[in-house]
């Protein structure tokens, strides 16, 4: 891994608050969820990744609303008709088998809560996704 990439994975994981990392599944693994208030910084997801190799990223929001929305390269938000092949991939960190993906790169604001991000990535042999919930300050 380059300098540039080393620098950028640790301000990512010293400046926000993270999940620890789990595994994902085929079958959705629940990655628990965290308060709003405490996302001062946005929100950074790791993913053990075990033996997976990613070839894609990618992650969808829901809220009450019930309109997924996902987020693109650009870290801007579309939304989203649930065709798993129209989703934009997203830029992630793949450092020591672990996966670390940025899924929000602020404090939340005004969001209709509780709101469920899910991290997906595919391989080689299928797609394994997690879902984190964000719940009101």
């Amino acid at each position: 891994m380059n300098r540039f990439a080393l620098a950028a994975l640790a301000v990512m994981t010293c400046a926000v608050q993270a999940a620890a990392a789990a595994s994902l599944s085929s079958a959705d693994t629940n990655l628990g969820r965290v308060k709003a208030a405490v996302l001062q910084e946005g929100l950074t997801v790791t993913i053990d990744l075990g033996d997976d190799i990613p070839t894609a990223t990618h992650i969808i929001a829901r809220f009450q609303n019930n309109q997924p929305l996902m987020r693109g390269r650009d870290g801007l938000w579309a939304p989203w008709a649930g065709d798993m092949t129209q989703l934009d991939e997203v830029t992630a960190v793949v450092a020591d088998k672990k996966l670390i993906v940025r899924v929000l790169d602020a404090k939340p604001e005004a969001l209709f809560y509780p709101a469920s991000f899910t991290v997906v990535y595919r391989t080689e042999t299928g797609v394994k996704s997690g879902t984190i919930t964000v719940d009101g300050p």
